[in-house]
C-alpha cells in the first residue's frame, strides 16, 4: 500500500494518458501507425483513474482524522475551480449551437447531466463528485464493521 501511494501520482498520468489515446479519433487512424491497437488495449484508463481515486480519498480523509466537513471542502476546492469553467464553456456552447435545450443546460452546469439523463458530455466530474460523497461514508461505516 506504501508503494501505491507513493506512485499514485504518477500512475494517475499513466491512467490519463490512456484516457487520451482511448480518446483518439477514428479519423486519425492510418495504417502505418497502430492506433487501432492502442485504442483497444487502452481502455482501462478510467477504471484505472477511480481506483486510484479510491486510494487518495482514504488517505486524503484519514489523514485528516476523519473531519468530514474539512475533507468535503478540501475536494471541492480541488476539483471545481478547475473543472467548472471548462463544463460551463461547454454548456454554454451545446446551448448556442443548439444541441441541448433550457432543461439540459441547466442540468449541465448543475452537474445532473449524466446523473438524470445520461448525457456523456461530462459523465466523469458527477460520477467523481458522488463518489467522494460517498467515500467518507463508506470508509466510517466499513471500519465499524468486523469481517474476520
Amino acid at each position: 500500500m506504501e508503494q501505491l501511494s507513493r506512485y499514485r501520482a504518477q500512475l494517475m498520468g499513466i491512467a490519463i494518458l490512456s484516457i487520451l489515446l482511448y480518446h483518439i479519433p477514428h479519423e486519425w487512424y492510418h495504417v502505418d501507425f497502430p492506433l487501432s491497437l492502442i485504442k483497444h488495449y487502452f481502455y482501462f484508463g478510467s477504471d484505472t483513474f477511480l481506483f486510484l481515486s479510491g486510494f487518495g480519498v482514504y488517505f486524503a480523509y484519514t489523514k485528516r482524522r476523519n473531519n468530514l466537513k474539512e475533507f468535503y471542502l478540501r475536494r471541492i476546492r480541488r476539483i471545481l475551480p478547475y473543472v467548472y469553467p471548462v463544463i460551463l464553456v461547454t454548456g454554454i456552447a451545446l446551448f448556442y449551437l443548439g444541441e441541448v435545450n433550457l432543461f439540459e443546460f441547466i442540468q449541465i452546469i448543475t452537474l445532473f447531466d449524466y446523473l438524470i439523463a445520461g448525457f456523456l458530455y461530462n459523465w466523469f466530474v458527477p460520477v467523481i463528485l458522488f463518489f467522494y460523497l460517498i467515500s467518507p461514508l463508506l470508509i466510517k461505516f466499513l471500519s465499524k464493521k468486523s469481517f474476520s
